[in-house]
């Protein structure tokens, strides 16, 4: 498979890195220095916006994807990287997720539900791809749909902690792909 070129997404992220540079010198608590890197993260990230993007959407979406980048490794260049490929999709997935149980009942959610829902919150974030990209991203999307479906069918009888943990787990196995 093909390598997603995430440049704009890696834009956002040494963007927001440099930013936060100069409070990574202070011995702040762990909460403060999250609180710090969530806060220009996403600041970053509505700066990149694009005009065309339904703007509240791209907000929230923002919003979770600085909150998971907060809560990885940064202390190098390969854990800044681990953190952007693991959150990216993993963010879109409960996204999607969360669309969907916004804007369909689950017993009627099929597999072409959920892999739209999924292209769409890539176009959301990744507007401008490549034939290549498309297809790395289709291949995501066509990952995730038939174990999204199966985990949907067990969703009332699961916590919301089982509830995370399934979805980062059915990313961690599709993301594979984009990792390349």
């Amino acid at each position: 498979m093909t390598n997603v070129s995430f440049d704009f997404i890696k834009s956002i992220w040494i963007a927001a890195l440099i930013g936060i540079t100069p409070t990574l010198s202070y011995s702040e608590s762990n909460i403060q220095y999250q609180e710090t890197l969530q806060s220009h993260c996403f600041e970053t990230w509505m700066k990149k916006m694009d005009p065309s993007i339904d703007k509240e959407t791209y907000k929230q979406f923002g919003d979770k994807y600085c909150r998971c980048i907060s809560t990885k490794n940064l202390d190098n260049k390969t854990g800044v990287q681990k953190a952007i490929r693991n959150c990216m999709p993993q963010t879109i997935l409960h996204d999607a997720m969360d669309e969907l149980e916004e804007e369909v009942t689950l017993s009627e959610v099929t597999t072409q539900t959920i892999e739209q829902y999924c292209l769409n919150r890539w176009s959301l974030i990744y507007p401008n791809q490549s034939d290549e990209d498309k297809k790395t991203i289709q291949a995501y999307c066509a990952c995730v749909k038939t174990k999204l479906l199966s985990f949907i069918e067990q969703i009332e009888k699961i916590s919301n902690r089982e509830y995370n943990e399934a979805i980062n787990d059915i990313n961690t196995i599709c993301s594979e792909n984009l990792n390349q």
